[in-house]
């Protein structure tokens, strides 16, 4: 517990996420793993945050940190989908977790397996106004040798979790609401079925326009939205209640 004493004495200086992600990068250690993330894709008094790709805080390498957020991983990454359902630590690693997967989300795996990220215990943070945010620490550790880890500093690092949670919203959030956002009958179309993953051309021949049509507008809804890309747009859109 010394480590988290030591974590709430340096909370009280703690002014940006910046200087959490130190904190937070020492404390991770400190307990004995070799990475630890942050991951809040909502935040207070808005469904998701202003920036495009939600607010991370790691010590992951930075080739992978840039991937995870250049390919919007959040949406695939299955600690975070199945994890954000539970209000309890998520397990994650090894062959017998991976083999359960879908295709797409053993190849993620893979990739991060190639970064040294192959265990780890996630812990979901939901907030009283709606946010759900992710505390992960991580290790290349396998075996016996993590599980013993784990039942060690399970509650440590569930204290951080929640420590963590409080200070990134305090910095993340400075009192303005969501932007309202307006979008055509056209463009909400074509971004339900973008949702239901059909391509552009698909798309197209349901509504019976060109796919340079619904490109269009569905390039419209992403800088409406400030997403990164259709995808993304379709998924604030749901967020935010403008599809139906």
């Amino acid at each position: 517990m010394d480590i988290i004493q030591s974590f709430q004495r340096n909370a009280v200086g703690i002014a940006s996420v910046a200087n959490l992600a130190g904190e937070l990068k020492q404390s991770a250690e400190g307990l004995g793993y070799r990475y630890f993330s942050y991951l809040a894709p909502h935040t207070r008094r808005e469904l998701l945050s202003k920036s495009p790709r939600p607010t991370f805080l790691t010590n992951y390498p930075e080739e992978w940190r840039n991937r995870y957020l250049s390919k919007c991983y959040h949406y695939l990454d299955p600690v975070i989908t199945e994890g954000g359902k539970s209000i309890r630590p998520y397990m994650w690693g090894g062959d017998d977790y991976t083999s359960r997967l879908a295709k797409e989300q053993r190849l993620f795996f893979g990739e991060a397996a190639s970064f040294g990220i192959v265990y780890g215990m996630t812990i979901p943070v939901h907030g009283p106004e709606g946010e759900c945010t992710f505390f992960t620490v991580a290790s290349d550790l396998g075996g016996q040798e993590f599980q013993d880890l784990i039942c060690e500093t399970t509650e440590a690092a569930q204290l951080l979790a929640l420590q963590a949670h409080a200070i990134a919203m305090e910095c993340l959030c400075d009192g303005n609401g969501a932007q309202d956002v307006e979008l055509t009958q056209r463009e909400r179309e074509c971004l339900l079925w973008t949702a239901q993953g059909k391509t552009s051309w698909e798309i197209a021949q349901i509504i019976g326009r060109s796919t340079a049509t619904v490109n269009f507008h569905l390039q419209k809804a992403c800088r409406k939205l400030n997403a990164a890309n259709k995808v993304q747009a379709a998924f604030v859109a749901y967020e935010r209640r403008l599809l139906g």
